[in-house]
């Protein structure tokens, strides 16, 4: 597979022929699904998202059929099954397409969420889904984890510098040196700034200070209940 830029034209005679001893040759693709993720040559999350959507049409059907004899509990477990366990994977990067591509996915979610939340009105717990944790909550949740993880150094040894400190920016004693906040790169276009450098200080920022010292699973907790009380917003 060749990547190249979606807003460049495809350029004839791109077909490199690769050989390995004792194997055929390589076939050269456009799209391939590596690890669950599709990968495309034009640098586009369009095919993964719409792979999603119909994972998501599928338990949708799930659930309308049993809404009316299942529980909230089973309706709670089913969607964590089938439904957030497809959005949770790679989040971090196919969410980072823009809203066209995004939409078909958010409308299928709330789809989902208004029925389990229409069962558990009555029985209602911080693990019963909430219109409140939209696609773009569960995006940031898992952001927030990344640079959890980051400050802790459970990450690769390829992310050691991936986010710059203020006190390595700002040389002379400042207001903002001794915040210990990261760095916010300037990224003009609206796209870039969906970039995981960007997002991720922006994100963590908005983060108190008080749960970035705990475990690991006590703020994954504390930031998901964040999440839930805060003002819901569109799914």
């Amino acid at each position: 597979m060749i990547f190249q830029p979606n807003n460049k034209k495809d350029v004839e005679d791109h077909h490199i022929k690769i050989s390995l001893s004792s194997v055929q040759d390589l076939e050269q693709v456009d799209t391939y699904k590596y690890l669950g993720v599709i990968f495309v040559k034009k640098l586009t999350w369009v095919p993964h998202i719409q792979r999603i959507c119909k994972k998501l049409a599928q338990s949708l059907g799930i659930i309308r059929h049993i809404k009316k004899f299942a529980t909230s509990a089973i309706l709670s477990s089913i969607y964590y099954s089938f439904v957030y366990s497809h959005l949770n994977y790679g989040i971090i990067s196919w969410c980072s397409a823009g809203e066209t591509a995004l939409k078909p996915l958010k409308q299928m979610h709330q789809k989902i969420i208004k029925i389990i939340e229409s069962k558990s009105i009555s029985n209602c717990s911080s693990n019963t889904p909430s219109k409140k944790f939209s696609i773009t909550k569960i995006y940031e949740l898992e952001i927030g984890k990344f640079v959890f993880q980051y400050h802790k150094g459970k990450l690769p040894t390829i992310f050691t510098k991936y986010f710059s400190k203020l006190d390595q920016k700002h040389k002379c004693e400042t207001r903002l040196r001794n915040t210990k906040k990261h760095f916010l790169p300037r990224f003009n276009l609206k796209k870039t700034q969906k970039q995981l450098r960007f997002t991720g200080p922006k994100i963590w920022s908005q983060i108190p200070n008080n749960p970035k010292s705990i475990s690991f699973q006590s703020f994954t907790s504390g930031l998901r209940e964040m999440y839930l009380t805060a003002s819901s917003e569109d799914v």
